[in-house]
């Protein structure tokens, strides 16, 4: 008697049927029936379709992020930067929840992005080296108005010109204080223009709103100082403490002198060490600058 499969023709030989089995044990006709592979089914059937989950912060390429519907655009800051004081990211609302319109508002907003920046590492040298300018000029403005209150009290003769001293800075401070109502900063560069030019600021510079009212507010301090001093005969350097202070000098004699200058030698060693620090150190670059004004 012939061996037959169960549910197989009986009058098929067991060596056709053994044909018909696949090596997994599955025969043809069953496995017609499974699911297919491409469709996420398996043999088994015990693993289900995978359903990606939804991502309210997915990305959507171009710095695109998108929270409650509405597309933001989110980008990361240059190193550069960071490292100046910018934050790790910039992110900003592009007000829509439209894809086709959040990609057009996110590829100009990168490209004026990517403008600027080309732009920004170059101008914060600038912008420091103009404030170390005006920290100078403001800083030898007032030097030598103390040294010359401690000028006027060490003559071997009082003035007799006290009274008319004392009329020409009022007049002065009234001419300040009217600037300053009309915002006229032009009038500080006609007050510190020559300090200032020595210290490499140009009278634009000087006329700029926020160096013109550092000026005019500093020579105001300096002529109520000079009328009491004039009128009480105070002593400069203690009565001048705070304002000195204010400006990083010593209330001394010896931080009242003036710079000494720099001999011919001097300045090229100082052009030399700048021309060698070129833009790998712009701090030390910038000192040996200064040196040379």
């Amino acid at each position: 008697m012939v061996p037959c499969i169960v549910g197989s023709n009986p009058t098929t030989p067991a060596i056709d049927q053994k044909k018909r089995i696949l090596p997994n044990g599955i025969a043809v006709d069953q496995a017609a029936s499974l699911p297919s592979p491409r469709r996420g089914g398996s043999q088994t059937g015990s693993h289900g379709r995978r359903t990606r989950s939804s991502n309210p912060g997915r990305r959507w390429g171009l710095h695109l992020v998108r929270r409650n519907s509405i597309f933001h655009f989110r980008r990361r800051w240059p190193e550069k930067l960071r490292r100046r004081g910018a934050p790790e990211f910039l992110s900003v609302s592009l007000r829509t929840h439209v894809f086709s319109s959040a990609v057009k508002r996110s590829a100009d907003l990168l490209s004026a992005l990517e403008a600027g920046e080309r732009n920004v590492p170059t101008e914060l040298p600038d912008t420091t080296a103009n404030a170390d300018r005006v920290r100078a000029t403001l800083q030898e403005i007032v030097r030598r108005a103390v040294a010359d209150m401690i000028a006027r009290q060490e003559r071997k003769a009082p003035p007799v010109t006290s009274d008319a001293d004392l009329r020409r800075i009022d007049a002065q401070t009234d001419r300040i204080r009217d600037a300053q109502r009309a915002r006229d900063w032009s009038v500080a560069s006609a007050f510190a223009r020559e300090i200032a030019r020595e210290h490499g600021l140009n009278p634009e510079a000087v006329e700029a709103p926020a160096v013109g009212r550092q000026v005019l507010s500093l020579l105001r301090r300096l002529n109520d100082l000079c009328v009491r001093i004039e009128r009480d005969f105070d002593d400069p350097l203690d009565a001048g403490r705070d304002i000195l202070r204010d400006h990083d000098i010593s209330p001394t004699r010896e931080a009242l002198k003036p710079p000494m200058p720099l001999s011919g030698r001097d300045r090229e060693s100082l052009s030399g060490g700048a021309a060698r620090c070129g833009k790998q150190d712009p701090g030390r670059r910038e000192t040996c600058a200064c040196l040379l004004r």
